[in-house]
């Protein structure tokens, strides 16, 4: 009688857990920036998400219509996190000092686009970053927000804050290509201070 031979073990998944459908979404977001994160692209699947989150593949299709709108939806989360921290550092901003303020917040912004790695070209440079483009980003509804606080504190000549938002942020995400792909950091963020004081 032939000797018993060890089965294989098969890869081991969470269990299926039942969770609110808005505790569910976000868990599926921050599982696929986790994967992304270890792979260090968008190589990931919807069957590898749905996996690692422990739910079933189609539970992907309750909250996303596609991978695309998961890769909006992780840009969304991280623009919201970002909002949260600049408004409570614009509502401790003093008046004069609108300038100093808007220099210090584009080099926040460049070194988080840094510091999040082939992320950042998954989130921001792959197809479904064309889909909410332009004026309609949420970075750029923000920072058009601060322009105009900052024009009613007399510190902003700005007479369109939308469209100056919208060419700023470009403005800001080209320096953190640019540093991310090797450039100095010191060079390109004092082009950008020049830069905004010229424009504003």
């Amino acid at each position: 009688m032939p000797p018993k031979t060890a089965s294989k073990a098969s890869p081991k998944t969470p269990p299926r857990r039942r969770l609110l459908p808005d505790a569910r979404r976000a868990e599926l977001i921050e599982v696929a920036i986790r994967l992304m994160r270890e792979r260090g692209d968008a190589s990931p699947t919807i069957a590898d998400v749905t996996a690692a989150a422990g739910a079933a593949k189609g539970t992907f299709y309750l909250y996303f219509d596609n991978w695309d709108e998961l890769v909006l939806a992780i840009r969304d989360h991280f623009a919201a996190g970002w909002k949260e921290d600049v408004l409570a550092r614009a509502a401790r901003n003093k008046k004069s000092t609108w300038h100093a303020f808007l220099d210090l917040e584009a080099a926040r912004f460049v070194d988080a686009l840094v510091a999040m790695g082939p992320l950042h070209q998954a989130i921001f440079h792959g197809p479904a970053a064309f889909r909410q483009a332009g004026t309609n980003s949420p970075a750029v509804a923000l920072l058009a927000q601060l322009l105009e606080q900052g024009a009613r504190d007399g510190a902003f000549d700005v007479d369109d804050p939308q469209a100056t938002a919208s060419l700023l942020f470009g403005a800001w995400h080209a320096a953190g290509d640019a540093i991310d792909a090797g450039g100095d950091r010191e060079r390109h963020l004092g082009a950008l201070r020049h830069l905004m004081r010229k424009w504003l």
